[in-house]
C-alpha cells in the first residue's frame, strides 16, 4: 500500500488526501545488552517452564531444554564480549566463564 492511500481505498474526491489516515506508533524502549559486572545469565524462566537467557533483567531468549538454552547463552556472552553464569535449576550459579576479545599476538 501506499503510504497515502489508505486501506479502505477510500479518498476526498479529488484532494488527494484519505479520508480514514491511521497512524501507528512504534515506540522504541532502548536498555543495555550486557554489562561486563552483570553479564548474561541462563536460569529456570521466572514466568513459566523451561530455560531462558536474561541480562539486566531482560529476558533474551527462552528455550525448553537446558542444552539450547547454554547454547544459545554462550552464543550471546561471546558476540557482545561479556560473562556467561549458567545457573541450577535452584537458582544457584553452576558455573560462569568470561568471554572476551582475544588479544593480538
Amino acid at each position: 500500500l501506499d503510504r497515502h492511500t489508505p486501506a479502505t481505498g477510500a479518498s476526498n474526491a479529488g484532494s488527494g488526501v484519505p479520508e480514514n489516515r491511521s497512524l501507528t506508533l512504534f515506540l522504541y524502549k532502548e536498555t543495555t545488552m550486557a554489562t561486563p559486572t552483570d553479564g548474561i545469565h541462563t536460569t529456570t524462566n521466572p514466568k513459566g517452564t523451561g530455560w531462558v537467557n536474561q541480562a539486566n533483567g531482560n529476558i533474551l531468549s527462552s528455550h525448553k531444554g537446558k542444552t539450547n538454552a547454554v547454547a544459545k547463552g554462550r552464543l550471546l556472552a561471546k558476540r557482545h564480549r561479556t560473562q556467561l553464569t549458567i545457573h541450577r535449576r535452584d537458582g544457584t550459579p553452576l558455573t560462569t566463564q568470561t568471554y572476551s576479545a582475544a588479544p593480538i599476538a
